[in-house]
């Protein structure tokens, strides 16, 4: 799944001087400006001298290295580094002025002093970890089919609750909301920003125009995140609302009584005998045995379902087994299978390009079983020890 943010470049003609100046962007600060100073270049000299600083200061230099991609977001952990050495960078770049006066020097310094900059940085850590936990609920290798509806749903709402109206929120439905309708707005002054920067809104003063223009943007910010949200994701899909019945509380719930009409409609390749399909998800929900199950992650409580028997020693859900299996089985998102692609491309390097499908298929399954272990340190279990006979 793609990733959801998209931060504007900065203008690069002048401004009219009858209108407010933009707000700063990420890229002035940290890309551009640290690009062309000399550290960024490793020269020797301001290389030993920030390794020395460092070490007097206890500060975790970071070098920052532009991106090929100007609109690929900077990473949580990065944002939050810089934050936490500001006081140390702005007394290295103020030892710089005074040796070297270089403009892209100074320029930085000036940046670091400016409270809005550090406002912003703030805001990002904040989005970013927003952002992430969307991410990630596409990066699992876990069926997660009966979950995402309603996790990405959550997640929306947060981020449109930043910015929207709470009576628009609670009387019109996620996937009928227009994010960019001005009416649905709060004041912008009520916009959340985030922890950090309320915090630092509290302590120290901001120019009231620079605030003014920083709320704008991030009300843009908003805006066009929810809608690029709403155009990856649909909201109305049939499957996903149909596979969140399969939830284990949902289906222990007997709020849904049927499940035929639309199995029938959108797994038709599934199903043998629509008849006793429907009669055993109706008995999931009647058998009191299996209420100790439902806070299970869903594969564990459906085997647990699957592993009842009837008094004749047989299962008693083999139309329902079938049926979830199926479901189960499909893919939230090809995040797994490009884990692969990943994996067979440092495998099946240029110097070993003559090696064959089984043999490739055969160390990514093993490199898979293994885990985080290594061959060194791998024990196999007492089921595999007494199969050895079988690969003699």
């Amino acid at each position: 799944m793609e990733r959801f943010i998209t931060i504007n470049k900065a203008p690069t003609e002048s401004p009219d001087p009858e209108e407010p100046k933009p707000g700063p962007s990420h890229e002035k600060l940290l890309d551009s400006d640290v690009e062309e100073h000399p550290v960024q270049k490793k020269n020797k000299k301001h290389y030993n001298e920030s390794r020395k600083f460092n070490q007097s200061w206890t500060a975790k230099f970071v070098w920052l290295e532009k991106s090929n991609n100007s609109e690929k977001p900077f990473c949580k952990a990065a944002v939050a580094r810089i934050l936490e050495n500001w006081e140390a960078l702005i007394l290295f770049f103020t030892e710089e002025c005074f040796e070297d006066n270089l403009h892209s020097t100074q320029q930085i310094l000036d940046n670091l002093k400016n409270p809005i900059y550090k406002v912003y940085l703030n805001f990002l850590v904040y989005v970013l970890e927003v952002v992430d936990k969307l991410n990630l609920e596409f990066q699992s290798e876990n069926p997660k089919l009966h979950l995402l509806l309603r996790r990405v749903k959550d997640l929306y709402r947060t981020i449109l609750r930043n910015f929207i109206k709470k009576s628009h929120l609670d009387t019109i439905p996620l996937e009928s909301l227009d994010p960019g309708n001005p009416r649905y707005f709060i004041e912008l002054n009520n916009i959340y920003l985030g922890v950090n920067v309320e915090l630092l809104l509290s302590n120290q003063a901001v120019p009231q125009n620079d605030m003014h223009n920083f709320r704008l943007r991030v009300l843009d910010f908003y805006v066009e995140l929810c809608k690029q949200i709403k155009s990856r994701f649909n909201f109305k899909d049939p499957y996903l609302k149909f596979i969140a019945n399969f939830c284990p509380r949902t289906a222990l719930s007997g709020n849904i009584g049927s499940i035929a009409i639309l199995a029938s409609e959108l797994f038709p390749g599934l199903i043998t005998d629509l008849e006793n399909l429907n009669t055993e998800w109706r008995l999931v929900a009647d058998l009191s045995s299996f209420e100790q199950y439902q806070d299970l992650p869903a594969q564990q409580f459906w085997l647990k379902v699957f592993e009842t028997k009837n008094e004749l020693n047989m299962p008693m859900f083999p139309n329902l087994s079938k049926f979830v299996k199926g479901i189960f089985s499909l893919l939230h998102s090809s995040a797994s299978a490009e884990r692969v692609f990943s994996q067979l491309n440092l495998l099946k390097t240029k110097t070993r390009n003559r090696l064959e499908v089984i043999t490739c298929d055969s160390i990514l399954q093993a490199k898979q079983h293994l885990g985080d272990q290594t061959c060194c340190t791998w024990t196999p279990s007492s089921s595999l020890l007494k199969r050895k006979g079988v690969y003699d």
